[in-house]
């Protein structure tokens, strides 16, 4: 039986008929004009075909199917329809050219209307319905044969069976068992299922084994070779194949698959993988303050306070594939303006500190490497936000232009000091500063009324900082800086800045002052939290 095509002529035919007719005038016209220059004929040349060069596949068709269709316990009289699912598994199209079928059956395809496709593109599918009714209860045998281009079979046949009940196997997927990419060294399971068709026999399937390329197996030991399964009629049963490969490469290998079927007694599946590199390793920061932790996989945020050391472990970093992490690459990459703090280790370390010298977010990055040297496709990072705790938060720092360092032990001296209202500068108890670094100005029995100096710092570029965290209602206080001693190394620029609650309120950058001079800054009313703004400039205290 032969499958043909019914064609529909399109109702406005006519209409492009005549415009042929018209354009083959019009060609002809121009081909026959008096006085047309070569030329000109080359560029009224419409029908002139282009070099388009063809754009090749890499590939060839290939036609999967059932091989089997079955119609089994009719009674006389009794019509049933069977679908099978043709698939084209190639890489470039497959050309349906025929359909014949063999026997008592009837071939229809309920999708189309006026006949099956004429080409399947890669990975499309056609479904086909075969019917049978029993006129009697004989057995039938019969085929449906397909005609392509698929080069391997090029008449690819299904055996058509009614009431005919032999031993029969059929294995799912019919042709080829893919795996797709997995990363070299991990494992990925398949299943393949084997169902005995067969409504009254048992079927004995065994695995004769494997060839082709290692890194395809059986994941049952009870599916091993020389261990047959029986099978018992109308079960299936899955067995799973798994494949790990160890190389970064494309596998392919073969399964064979022995049973009493009649049809199909040695089944050959072929088995595709591809190893793929391991993913890359992810860096992953975990994140210690005194007061707040974090994770960073891989960006995350955290809290510090002043001068306090902050810690990072990097351990909970992950490696893939089988691989470890060997090698962990930290770096700040930012930090506030006026300090050139470092991570405190450079090496190769699993954990580092960072010294928060200043008011400010800082961001640590940290970069893994496994063992086979492939880095973290992205850092982990972590931003630290150093936050002061304290209701006022009081900074001062300066650089020196004739001090070449500002890590030794020596460098011009500059000196911060907090007023309270009705004090006087660079006296106790009511100025803060390196003589009077805690005085007692409210209840000698609660602290946190009173200022204190963190630092007293003699040997250059600062910080000094100043906290208050209670401040007295009623009260005014005033920030200022005093230029001790240049220690021969001439003038300094000063930067002071003002934070209350932790926000930066006032910051006032690089005053050029010589020594002995006094920069009043400004004053701090509370509880308003206003700033006046001084910004002047004496020799000496201005008492």
């Amino acid at each position: 039986m032969t499958i043909g095509r019914r064609m529909h002529r399109s109702p406005g035919i006519n209409i492009y008929r005549w415009m042929g007719w018209i354009l083959l005038l019009v060609g002809f016209s121009l081909a026959g004009c008096p006085g047309c220059s070569e030329t000109d004929l080359e560029e009224r040349d419409f029908f002139e075909p282009r070099d388009m060069h063809p754009y090749e596949f890499d590939g060839e068709p290939e036609i999967e199917g059932p091989d089997r269709l079955l119609f089994l316990g009719l009674e006389v009289g009794e019509e049933a329809f069977r679908q099978g699912v043709l698939t084209n598994i190639g890489r470039t199209s497959l050309e349906l050219n025929d359909f014949v079928v063999d026997g008592p059956f009837e071939l229809d395809f309920p999708e189309f209307l006026d006949g099956p496709p004429r080409m399947l593109s890669p990975g499309q599918s056609l479904v086909l319905e075969v019917g049978y009714r029993a006129l009697d209860e004989e057995p039938r045998r019969g085929s449906l044969t397909v005609f392509s281009n698929d080069p391997k079979t090029p008449e690819f046949e299904i055996a058509l069976l009614a009431n005919v009940d032999l031993p029969c196997v059929i294995v799912e997927p019919f042709t080829r068992l893919r795996f797709g990419s997995v990363v070299r060294g991990e494992r990925v399971e398949r299943p393949v299922m084997v169902t005995n068709c067969s409504e009254t026999l048992e079927a004995t399937v065994e695995i004769e084994g494997f060839e082709g390329d290692s890194g395809f197996r059986l994941a049952n030991a009870n599916d091993l070779a020389g261990n047959p399964r029986t099978i018992q009629a109308g079960e299936s049963v899955l067995i799973p194949v798994e494949f790990r490969p160890q190389e970064v490469r494309s596998y392919n290998g073969q399964m064979t698959i022995l049973s009493e079927d009649e049809i199909n007694p040695e089944v050959q599946l072929a088995l595709e993988g591809e190893g793929t590199p391991p993913a890359c390793p992810e860096a992953i920061i975990y994140g210690v303050s005194n007061n707040d932790t974090a994770l960073a996989a891989p960006q995350a945020s955290m809290q510090g306070r002043p001068l306090e050391t902050v810690g990072f472990d990097g351990s909970q970093s992950v490696a893939f594939g089988g691989a470890s992490i060997v090698e962990y690459q930290w770096s700040l990459v930012s930090r506030p303006d006026d300090t050139v703090v470092e991570l405190s280790q450079s090496g190769n370390t699993v954990h580092n500190d960072l010294y928060l010298e200043l008011s400010g977010s800082y961001e640590v990055e940290l970069h893994v490497y496994d063992d086979e040297g492939t880095r973290s496709c992205e850092p982990a990072r972590m931003r630290v936000d150093s936050v002061s705790g304290d209701a006022i938060h009081l900074q001062l720092v300066w650089d020196t232009p004739n001090d070449p360092s500002r890590t030794n032990n020596s460098g011009a001296d500059m000196d911060l000091h907090f007023l309270r209202e009705g004090g006087e500068w660079n006296s106790s108890p009511d100025d803060c500063y390196w003589l009077n670094m805690n005085p007692n100005w409210g209840d000698p029995n609660n602290n946190d009324m009173n200022p204190r100096l963190d630092i007293d710092e003699i040997h250059g570029w600062g910080p000094e900082n100043i906290n208050l965290l209670i401040p007295e209602n009623g009260t005014t206080y005033s920030v200022g800086a005093y230029y001790f001693s240049d220690h021969g190394y001439g003038e300094s620029f000063s930067t002071v800045r003002i934070y209350i609650h932790g926000d930066l309120r006032l910051e006032l950058k690089r005053r050029r002052m010589t020594n002995w001079q006094f920069w009043h800054v400004a004053d701090i009313d509370w509880p308003s939290e206003e700033l006046t703004i001084y910004d002047s400039i004496t020799s000496g205290f201005p008492n």
